[in-house]
């Protein structure tokens, strides 16, 4: 094979997916079996979890003084546990799969 023709085809494989539409490229990223595309999405989904504030705002506002009532005790002790379901649950544990899905070797 010549070098002309192994640079045609590495250059038609680099820009085949810039051609595609925008739909066709999100359909391949969500039915990929690819283990390294899952582990990107794995870790994707566990940054945007890891963004929402759903309850830590209150918390840390609570915590700005030693009598500042924001939320009550026992909904400040609800808020902290669900934080911490939610943290491990869906930012952590997709984490650590997405990494390890990434760097599994096929």
């Amino acid at each position: 094979m010549s070098r002309v023709h192994v640079h045609r085809i590495a250059r038609t494989a680099a820009t085949r997916n810039h051609d595609e539409p925008l739909v066709d490229r999100l359909h391949g990223w969500i039915t990929t079996v690819d283990h390294k595309r899952l582990g990107l999405l794995y870790i994707g989904y566990a940054f945007c979890s890891c963004s929402s504030g759903h309850g830590a705002a209150a918390m840390r506002i609570q915590l700005i003084g030693p009598r500042y009532n924001v939320v009550s005790p026992q909904v400040f002790n609800r808020l902290f546990t669900m934080h911490g379901t939610t943290m491990i649950f869906f930012v952590v544990m997709p984490l650590v799969f997405g990494f390890a899905n990434y760097l599994v070797p096929s």
